[in-house]
């Protein structure tokens, strides 16, 4: 998996040194912040292979980013945060400080509902759902629907929880006009 990201592997040693996420408002991580933190585990597990099954037990908090391109040119990424209950099934969870390529802030909370999909012997498990919600900057307002498709896990075998996450995200950004097309990918390990 390839996380599309303007920053690269600059800043990953300064990242790994900070060594945590932050919060909301001012606090909030920048764009190259985040996208430096994205690419620092895309080189964690990017050299491993990804396993092909999930437990049917267990459960599991996943932090990460899901970032990508919009049609208009930008990029835009923000924090992710997944709880995954592998004996269920069912996955919830948010993305949260989104930021854009000029460091423009995002407001709102897109909510993730999902589901792990257990397919045949032979196939690829995955962890599937819709981020949705309003973001909001400049005036404007995205009702936003970005869908989840994460078919890498990566970490232990068998009944063992995956130790990440990573797959491929798109979407819309709705501002009642043309909206924004998304086109991304996400990661999260477990803390």
């Amino acid at each position: 998996m390839k996380l599309k990201t303007t920053t690269g592997l600059l800043l990953i040693s300064a990242v790994l040194v900070a060594g945590c996420r932050t919060t909301t408002g001012e606090d909030a991580p920048t764009f190259d912040e985040m996208t430096a933190s994205a690419a620092a585990l895309e080189v964690l597990y990017g050299g491993e292979a990804a396993r092909t099954d999930v437990p049917v037990a267990g459960a599991a908090t996943f932090e990460g980013y899901v970032g990508g391109d919009l049609d208009d040119g930008r990029e835009l990424i923000g924090e992710l945060d997944l709880n995954a209950n592998f004996g269920t099934g069912d996955v919830t969870g948010s993305a949260t400080n989104f930021s854009d390529d000029g460091d423009q802030g995002f407001t709102g909370t897109l909510d993730f509902v999902g589901d792990v999909i257990y397919a045949p012997i032979g196939n690829a498990d995955s962890l599937e759902g819709f981020l949705t919600g309003d973001l909001s900057a400049d005036g404007e307002t995205y009702d936003t629907s970005i869908l989840l498709d994460g078919s890498e896990f990566y970490g232990g075998t068998g009944a063992e929880l995956p130790d990440a996450v990573a797959g491929d995200a798109s979407g819309f950004l709705d501002d009642g006009g043309l909206g924004l097309l998304f086109d991304g990918t996400f990661i999260a390990e477990r803390p």
